[in-house]
């Protein structure tokens, strides 16, 4: 990730503190690897891949809270590096919903809301960044700062909800995906993205390539396709299906190199397979419903 896209680095001095697994509540890390002298572990129960110690939920909302750059060539960047990604995702919702109410959870720069026609969809955002969320209120979009517990969103409100590389950054995202699922209608959509780091550094290392893509203490969290489907089962979601998804594009050349040529390989073995078989640490999208 580069670091023109946001300005800020993480105080080593903040306290950390240790916690349980969120997904099976157990106390019995195991560690994978130590990144920026971070611990980064896995649960012996259920495999959940964590941060372990972390930073304060607290000292994670001041991180966040002027995380990005809002300067046009960081602008440029984050449009460049989720362009596909947001209009494939644009697509596959219109396919089933052709107007209704959006929420993007961690808007950001209001990017992905951009891409509506507010004609047709009424767009709400929600960001931790005070930065971002003024950025893209200077946009003309309706967005607010702070979490989505402190919301007041009533039920059945949304027919669609995003969360594009959001969840490995909440320090609960169990509690998050079900207040996700009592802001949804009956008949509404969730829509996730998450990276699989962790299996991307051990996919990479098999080809001779070494290198960290957890970025501690931003991630919290790594969701492999499993993981994440105990999540969504337990926030009370039952049609979860989860896809080989467009790639995104990162701004070295190399790095697009690889993205692109496992994103393709990925995508053959996924329908040689009749969409059965997801390679680890290649970009997915979760569509679940209730």
């Amino acid at each position: 990730m580069s670091r023109r896209r946001y300005k800020i680095e993480w105080d080593y001095s903040k306290p950390l503190e240790y916690v349980k697994c969120e997904l099976c509540g157990a106390d019995d890390p195991e560690l994978v690897t130590i990144e920026d002298s971070f611990r980064i572990v896995e649960c012996k129960s259920c495999g959940l891949i964590y941060l372990n110690p972390r930073p304060r939920e607290e000292d994670l909302t001041d991180f966040y809270e002027n995380f990005f750059s809002t300067e046009e060539e960081s602008v440029s960047q984050w449009a460049r590096l989720m362009g596909r990604v947001y209009k494939e995702t644009k697509r596959n919702i219109e396919k089933k919903y052709p107007s209704g109410r959006i929420l993007d959870m961690g808007c950001g720069l209001g990017l992905f809301l951009r891409l509506w026609d507010p004609k047709k969809w009424k767009l709400f955002g929600i960001d931790i960044s005070k930065r971002a969320v003024e950025y893209a209120k200077s946009k003309g979009l309706n967005v607010r700062q702070g979490s989505l517990d402190a919301t007041d969103f009533s039920d059945n409100h949304f027919d669609v909800v995003t969360m594009f590389y959001v969840l490995e950054h909440l320090p609960h995202p169990l509690k998050v995906l079900k207040e996700v699922r009592r802001i949804l209608k009956e008949d509404g959509l969730l829509v996730i993205r998450v990276p699989q780091s962790i299996s991307a550094e051990r996919f990479l290392r098999f080809f001779g390539v070494r290198r960290s893509l957890f970025h501690p203490p931003m991630h919290l969290y790594d969701f492999s396709p499993r993981i994440l489907r105990e999540f969504l089962l337990l926030a009370g979601f039952k049609r979860i299906k989860t896809v080989i998804g467009k790639p995104t594009s990162p701004e070295r050349r190399m790095d697009r190199f690889w993205t692109n040529y496992f994103n393709l390989w990925a995508q053959g073995i996924y329908f040689l397979t009749a969409k059965r078989v997801l390679v680890p640490g290649v970009g997915k999208t979760t569509y679940a419903q209730i």
